[in-house]
């Protein structure tokens, strides 16, 4: 995460480098304690269709923004509607091949499928960006 901050390569980075702007102000959270797996976190990933993976190290730290984004979420996090599972799963489907019923698994395993590309990984704290 501290090489996305210090030098975004794309808009999917961009949208990183936001989304711990915007969850450090939210929290009182320090970007030290942020960081990116995923297609981002190997610089695989596709600015057109690949998520945002956000990781918050320490419970501490995710404790508080779990708190703060409480069990509804907030005006920009809230979660996914089945109909938003419904499209990511399609999405899925169309951009890596696979069926829709592997996608369908996956969206239940990760308990978080939206239609905005943005996930944030405290514990397994499901969110969505609107």
């Amino acid at each position: 995460m501290q090489e996305i901050l210090a030098r975004p390569q794309d808009t999917l980075e961009e949208k990183a480098c936001a989304l711990a702007g915007y969850m450090g102000s939210l929290a009182g959270l320090p970007t030290e304690v942020m960081g990116v797996t995923g297609s981002l976190l190997t610089y695989s990933h596709n600015p057109a269709f690949s998520d945002i993976d956000l990781l918050i190290y320490g419970g501490e730290y995710a404790a508080r923004l779990k708190e703060r984004l409480g069990i509804e979420g907030t005006a920009e996090f809230r979660h996914a509607s089945a109909e938003e599972v419904a499209g990511w799963c399609a999405r899925v489907v169309r951009n890596h091949g696979l069926s829709m019923d592997e996608a369908a698994h996956l969206a239940r395993r990760q308990g978080s499928a939206r239609s905005s590309p943005t996930r944030v990984c405290t514990t397994t704290w499901p969110t969505r960006v609107t």
